[in-house]
């Protein structure tokens, strides 16, 4: 049996006071980190195996500081002495993207998905402002702060891990002086706020009603922008700039509750952002699919691409290489999903 498991099957022992009658591994995601549900006759928990401690030790600390300000994650039950391990709470299996399911397939949701959706967003505005209070940074993992290692780490993750494999040639002087204009424009913003990281609809559990948050351990402080780029252009979800336009508005309202906003200022910033985030996922896509060959990441390069030429095409003459690589990428075959090609 796995290695850290029997440690876990005693502390869910211990603590829901019954045996344990089956552990059941759970599907894969993009992380190396395994998770198995646990099940005993007075209730069932998530127990988590993850090679890096600190990674580890991020999810547990920074999980105890959102449910002190009243935000929705998993109780932790119990963390290993050793850090390789931890017990939390099981919170279904139901996520924000299974629930809208149906709009996610046809780009059509219903009044009852896009309810859900507003809702999602606006709590976003409450986890970034009240999640930042009373955080030691210091426990983020790899690093506390959005800064420009940061920022070059995921253009680079986007230009090896996505553009290298692909094949294409491209004009690395060109490439790069896009980078560096988006870097300057980014490092521009305010870094003060929880930044979750990986915002969307797959980190959002549904249960008794409520929704709750997942998958933070990635988590730092942050500008606003990243998380609402992250959550209105989830690849997957094919929302129509109208139904865009309507969360941003959404969650700037929801901001505004915490914070001045300057609109204007905003729009434009969150390009910017949606840019960013847009080429980290290409990245991503790029090393899950196209190197590791996992079908879910090569399903979503399509999608992905198509946001990033609108929007590039939406940020004019800013960044003409990168642009000019959307148009390329775009019209190429390969990217198209085939179950055969693949």
């Amino acid at each position: 049996m796995e290695k850290h498991i029997q440690e876990l099957i005693n502390a869910f022992e211990i603590h829901f006071d019954c045996k344990v009658n089956s552990v059941n591994r759970l599907a894969e995601s993009g992380s190396n980190r395994r998770y198995y549900r646990l099940i005993g006759e007075n209730g069932s928990a998530i127990a988590c195996i993850g090679a890096q401690k600190a990674e580890n030790k991020a999810f547990v600390a920074i999980a105890k500081n959102l449910k002190n300000a009243n935000i929705n994650v998993p109780e932790v039950y119990f963390f290993s002495k050793n850090q390789y391990c931890y017990l939390q709470q099981d919170l279904g299996n139901i996520s924000l993207a299974d629930a809208v399911d149906d709009g996610c397939l046809s780009g059509h949701y219903s009044v009852a998905h896009k309810t859900l959706l507003k809702k999602t967003i606006a709590e976003l505005a409450h986890i970034q402002c009240s999640g930042a209070q009373n955080m030691d940074w210091s426990v983020c993992y790899p690093q506390s702060n959005f800064d420009e290692n940061m920022i070059a780490w995921d253009l680079n993750y986007f230009k090896y891990c996505f553009l290298k494999l692909s094949g294409l040639e491209i004009d690395e002087v060109a490439l790069q002086a896009d980078f560096d204009m988006l870097s300057t424009h980014l490092l521009s913003v305010p870094s003060d706020c929880f930044m979750f990281r990986d915002f969307q609809s797959r980190n959002v559990m549904l249960l008794d009603n409520e929704l709750y948050f997942i998958d933070f351990q990635g988590a730092r402080r942050g500008p606003v922008h990243y998380d609402l780029a992250s959550f209105v252009w989830q690849a997957k979800m094919h929302y129509s700039a109208k139904f865009k336009d309507s969360l941003i508005e959404c969650y700037l309202t929801a901001l505004e509750r915490y914070r001045p906003v300057d609109r204007q200022a905003f729009y434009a910033q969150f390009l910017h952002f949606s840019l960013f985030r847009c080429l980290q996922v290409l990245g991503a896509y790029g090393f899950r699919g196209l190197y590791e060959g996992k079908e879910h990441f090569l399903k979503s390069i399509s999608s992905a691409l198509d946001n990033l030429l609108i929007i590039s095409k939406s940020l004019g003459s800013q960044f003409p290489y990168i642009r000019k690589l959307a148009k390329s990428l775009t019209k190429d075959n390969r990217f198209v999903y085939d179950e055969e090609y693949f």
